[in-house]
């Protein structure tokens, strides 16, 4: 029974297949990041342009200055 346990091999290949395992859980959850990014990059460049056109209908160029 004690050469049963001597056997290590068994561990490092679980120790490959976890550290595979978390290698895919974090580049996926990286690019489901850069997905996200692209997206909010988007809509603020939608939402830039819709405030220049508001901007550009009633006039105003800047917002209030402080101190004014």
């Amino acid at each position: 029974m004690k050469h049963i346990f001597k056997n290590r091999q068994g561990e490092t290949i679980v120790e490959v297949l976890v550290s595979f395992l978390l290698l895919m859980i974090f580049t996926s959850m990286f690019v489901v990041s850069l997905r996200y990014a692209r997206a909010m990059s988007q809509k603020a460049e939608s939402l830039r342009e819709t405030a220049y056109a508001f901007c550009a209908v009633t006039g105003q160029s800047r917002g209030p200055e402080l101190g004014e």
